[in-house]
């Protein structure tokens, strides 16, 4: 029995309002950092040759390849170089990874990956990510970090990250 593929529309382009639950579309850029208390990012992959199995999928290890670019160019988005935490002497290891494939994606292929926060973080940070094939969701994950020194001790970010993820997390605005 063929299993019926389903079209979900990339979260970009929809919002639930809280007063109705429904989605709409949204009229934004897809690269846009913030919407609606949650930073994002989008970047392109094309598939390599390399990156595929003998049966001509991709190797389910490589998304952790294609999250991590998408998570590098996220924290660049709101000022957080993962070449100055090094330097600073912050690590940011992952703690946990999980991924949901949900059809593959082949040599040649074009991906749009998604990496948001949908939360200000702490001393941990959560990451999600969306695998797009054209306007098709494939894939889901999520990975989980926290800032240690070099110690291998968890700690707090740095200043810089604090005051970074507060400008991108504005607080809520107070009701009238």
């Amino acid at each position: 029995m063929a299993q019926k593929e389903a079209s979900v529309s990339p979260f970009w382009q929809r919002e639930i309002t809280p007063r109705t639950r429904k989605v709409s579309r949204l009229r934004v850029c897809a690269n846009s950092a913030l919407i609606g208390g949650m930073i994002f990012t989008s970047v392109d992959i094309r598939v390599r040759y390399s990156e595929t199995d003998a049966m001509g999928i991709s190797y389910h290890a490589n998304y952790l390849s294609w999250f991590e670019v998408a998570r590098t160019d996220l924290l660049a988005k709101i000022g957080v170089s993962y070449r100055k935490l090094d330097d600073e002497g912050f690590l940011l290891p992952v703690l946990e990874a999980q991924m949901r494939f949900i059809s593959p994606s082949r040599y040649d292929d074009l991906l749009h990956v998604i990496a948001k926060i949908n939360e200000e973080p702490r001393v941990r940070i959560r990451i999600d990510y969306e695998v797009y094939l054209q306007d098709r969701l494939i894939t889901t994950g999520h990975t989980l970090h926290a800032f240690m020194n070099r110690a291998g001790q968890a700690v707090k970010p740095p200043i810089t990250v604090r005051d970074a993820f507060a400008a991108a997390f504005p607080p809520p605005a107070l009701p009238q």
